[in-house]
């Protein structure tokens, strides 16, 4: 057997070396284990792109009507419809029935 040094069989040297082969042993595991990364498809680029110009009508209805009276919260929903049928994208029901 060759003869090693005897500062390498000292139990502070071999829980060293252990602690190491931990290490690269679990970086190994999560490496080999980890997911790739997820790229969004064709279906959800056009959802994002449809949500994106919902939200731009509804920024653009809230700089036309700013206040946050009755008649201005209507006014402003009907802007957000319209502009959401001119761009033909859909246009939900609302919640709540307005008391005429």
């Amino acid at each position: 057997m060759p003869a090693t040094p005897r500062l390498l069989r000292s139990p502070t040297a071999r829980a060293g070396r252990a602690a190491l082969f931990v290490l690269v042993l679990g970086a190994a595991t999560a490496t080999a284990f980890s997911p790739v990364p997820a790229h969004a498809d064709s279906q959800q680029n056009q959802s994002f792109s449809v949500w994106q110009q919902m939200q731009a009508c509804a920024q653009q209805a809230f700089k036309q009507f700013p206040d946050y009276t009755k008649a201005d919260k209507a006014k402003r929903e009907n802007a957000r419809q319209e502009c959401l049928r001119q761009r033909r994208l859909p246009v939900p029901d609302p919640v709540y029935r307005p008391a005429r």
